[in-house]
């Protein structure tokens, strides 16, 4: 493994370190979690013998007294190696909901961004990551799951920059082998074992499934993905050839006819409108719009297209111009079959109906999937049929807007009522934030903080026959 490690390193940073004076190798952060895979790679560099090594610590404050017990670790770890260690803590909790992100993107955001810092005011070369294959192949297929597109279908590069990843060529089993044999310690963070994350499913109860049907299937989705990325490589030459044809970077127009005559319409309209944002179902209806009537509007969460009678006009959405989206109005009937996909600021939420007669899964089992969805992207379950009532009742629709000063709901799981304001500050929104927070109300009445609660009232209960589900959609 010690040498399949040096060759991997010496392709990354583009040198032999092992023929050059100590001084002229560069220096390399090396990202060490005190986990196992961390552990090992830092064993491995020292194995090697490389010369110029720094280590750095993250402590998401997320797990309490394991968390600051991992970070003493690894400051410990590095001590005995005599290798200098950064180390910060964050709160990734109130990062996450001041910015509107998911723990693990926040967590993600905040690591590469302190690297990023570090590398910089101190002059290191390289970060070094331990992603390993199974890290790999799980990106593969949470972007699979996801309709990501062939670039999302690569993986996780080895290089990217100056972020090097000298371990995924290596699986976990390979991995967990090295450390037993080297009798190395290491931190068991307990998070890895439970499968609410979708990685964690993947790992956990896919992968082992796979394994006992193609014990290489690691290795054989490893060469697909060298495929794919090289696929994908030859249509991006190609689409540099011709994407002049289609689409006026100056005026920031996409020629309708050309799209259609390409006889590809689908794909070049995703390879241009990708980086603006524009994803999945909304790029299949702009595409079944090319030879309808002009007019009509898309959205992205940055970026609005304008179907013209000749051209798709592309435009930047101006946040210093919108005092806000307009109220939305919801009809309730309309929610069926693919169900409803709304914009509130620069997030879709999914609408859809589940009957109890035909859904698989019991109410308990939804019941305990809100409980474990974590705000701020909370998916929420409904009673449909209480909030049917709710709208003939107050004999009005039902609408998706930003909150108002005088709003009041009874939050599920809490006792009485709460004003909107009241639960943002204790969530510790900021004032950008809460404006941006749809509201479900009917009247004056809320149904539903969208990504974080339910009013009482509208909960799923033994008697409930149709489930309305909002989710989040992370695009």
């Amino acid at each position: 493994m010690l040498l399949k490690f040096k060759e991997s390193l010496k392709r990354l940073i583009g040198l032999d370190f092992e023929l050059i004076p100590s001084a002229h190798a560069p220096t390399i952060l090396i990202a060490v979690s005190g986990g196992i895979d961390s552990i090992c790679m830092g064993n491995l560099f020292i194995e090697s013998g490389y010369p110029n090594l720094v280590a750095a610590t993250v402590n998401f404050s997320l797990r309490g007294t394991e968390s600051d017990g991992d970070e003493a670790f690894v400051k410990e770890w590095s001590h005995s190696h005599g290798i200098k260690c950064h180390s910060t803590k964050f709160d990734t909790t109130t990062y996450a909901a001041q910015k509107g992100l998911s723990i693990q993107m926040a967590a993600r955001q905040l690591r590469y961004g302190w690297f990023e810092q570090l590398s910089k005011e101190n002059g290191y070369s390289y970060i070094a990551l331990a992603h390993n294959l199974n890290d790999s192949v799980e990106t593969f297929f949470i972007n699979l799951l996801r309709g990501s597109g062939i670039k999302g279908m690569r993986g996780i590069p080895q290089k990217n920059g100056a972020i090097v990843r000298p371990l995924l060529i290596f699986s976990r089993e390979e991995i967990e082998r090295y450390v037993e044999r080297q009798k190395l310690f290491y931190r068991e963070d307990r998070s890895n074992l439970e499968n609410y994350y979708s990685r964690n499913r993947l790992r956990n109860i896919i992968f082992p499934q796979f394994k006992s049907i193609n014990p290489n299937f690691l290795q054989n989705i490893e060469e697909s993905i060298e495929r794919v990325g090289e696929a994908n490589q030859v249509l991006d030459d190609l689409f540099n050839e011709r994407e002049r044809l289609f689409y006026d970077k100056s005026r920031s127009k996409i020629s309708i006819q050309e799209i259609l005559n390409s006889g590809n319409s689908r794909f070049w309209l995703y390879k241009i409108l990708e980086p603006f944002g524009f994803k999945g179902t909304i790029i299949s209806q702009i595409e079944r719009s090319l030879e309808g009537e002009s007019g009509r509007f898309f959205h992205s969460p940055t970026h609005t297209i304008l179907k013209d009678r000749e051209w798709l006009i592309i435009k930047p959405i101006e946040e210093e111009n919108q005092s806000g989206p307009p109220q939305q109005k919801i009809e309730l009937l309309s929610i069926a079959g693919e169900g409803m996909q709304i914009l509130f600021y620069h997030r879709y939420y999914h609408l859809s109906i589940i009957s109890k007669e035909n859904s698989p899964a019991s109410l308990d089992s939804f019941k305990e999937e809100a409980k474990r969805s974590p705000a701020p992207f909370a998916t929420l379950y409904l009673d449909f049929e209480k909030v049917r009532v709710a709208a003939k009742e107050y004999s009005t629709v039902t609408t998706i807007r930003s909150w108002s000063a005088g709003d009041k709901f009874h939050p599920l799981g809490m006792k009485g009522k709460k004003r909107v304001s009241d639960l943002f500050i204790d969530l510790k929104l900021d004032n950008i934030t809460k404006e941006r927070v749809p509201i479900m109300a009917i009247g004056n009445k809320v149904v539903a903080i969208l990504g974080y609660r339910i009013d009482a009232s509208f909960k799923i209960d033994r008697g409930s026959q149709t489930i309305l589900k909002i989710e989040c959609v992370e695009e």
